[in-house]
């Protein structure tokens, strides 16, 4: 009976000790990809992690390939842009998502203002942005010949190196976007 007994501890141990395992599944590190494919919730902190239901496996993030243009292309860097702008009239707004491939420019974000979607894009020289949003203005094709269709209420602003892209009725937008576009 002691034997029994025994054993029947020494494998609720070791039930124990397996639950209680490094999350590590074969000592690897898991991606964001492996934890979106596992339905994994991505918890982001000093040390990245997915959890699926109650295990938590460390994530490796790694680090995005830079843009040859990355010093000037990021929206918002400069401090004679659209974004530097609307801080220089303190108009609050909140950046939402980066758009991943954008359509024009090096590289845009989505910004809510006023309860408002606006599109902002960066470009490696004022020269270009401003060549571009001339062209979308005059036959709403960009620069590599592509016809981009907002709808029939857009307005553009461009201001240094960005370009905002605004496809709304809000008037009081309009205001806020020819003001960020006029300021000097």
């Amino acid at each position: 009976m002691n034997t029994v007994r025994k054993f029947v501890s020494f494998c609720g141990y070791t039930l124990l000790l397996s639950a209680c395992q490094n999350t590590r599944q074969n000592g690897d590190l898991w991606t964001l990809e492996r934890c979106i494919q596992e339905n994994g919730l991505y918890i982001e902190s000093p040390e990245p992690k997915c959890k699926i239901q109650e295990l938590e496996y460390p994530i490796q993030i790694e680090p995005q390939p830079k843009n040859q243009h990355e010093e000037s292309a990021d929206v918002g860097k400069k401090t004679d842009g659209i974004i530097a702008a609307l801080h220089d009239q303190h108009i609050s707004f909140e950046p939402l998502v980066e758009i991943e491939d954008p359509l024009l420019g090096d590289a845009g974000i989505s910004v809510g203002i006023q309860n408002e979607i606006v599109l902002v894009f960066s470009y490696p020289s004022d020269a270009l942005a401003l060549e571009e949003v001339q062209r979308l203005r005059s036959d709403g094709t960009t620069l590599s010949g592509l016809r981009i269709t907002w709808g029939e209420n857009v307005h553009y602003a461009q201001r240094g190196n960005e370009i905002a892209v605004y496809a709304g009725l809000n008037d009081r937008m309009y205001s806020v976007l020819e003001m960020a576009e006029q300021e000097r």
